[in-house]
């Protein structure tokens, strides 16, 4: 039985990079889980550092995220319901 074709982690980053910027918020937590049910652990170890920093932003500041904190659900219904959705279809 062959394996699938696994695409580099080196180009798994890149893509990710290139669609984190200009996909809304709801996009980008689908995505999320596609890739961690799609891909092995080894490929998303190499990931692993830019997704988090990515997502709750960098320890100096620079990076904000995506701004999670500032999620209101009388503001932002849908959005809050898929970040409150998130941990559980991780997993």
């Amino acid at each position: 039985m062959a394996l699938p074709h696994v695409q580099p982690p080196s180009f798994l980053l890149a893509s990710l990079k290139a669609d984190c910027v200009n996909k809304p918020f709801t996009q980008r937590c689908h995505d999320l889980v596609k890739v961690i049910d799609d891909f092995p652990a080894k490929e998303l170890h190499y990931i692993f550092p830019w997704l988090v920093e990515s997502i709750f932003g960098s320890l100096d500041g620079i990076l904000v995220g995506w701004n999670l904190r500032c999620l209101q659900g009388r503001m932002n219904p849908i959005e809050y319901s898929i970040a409150m959705e998130l941990p559980r279809a991780l997993g």
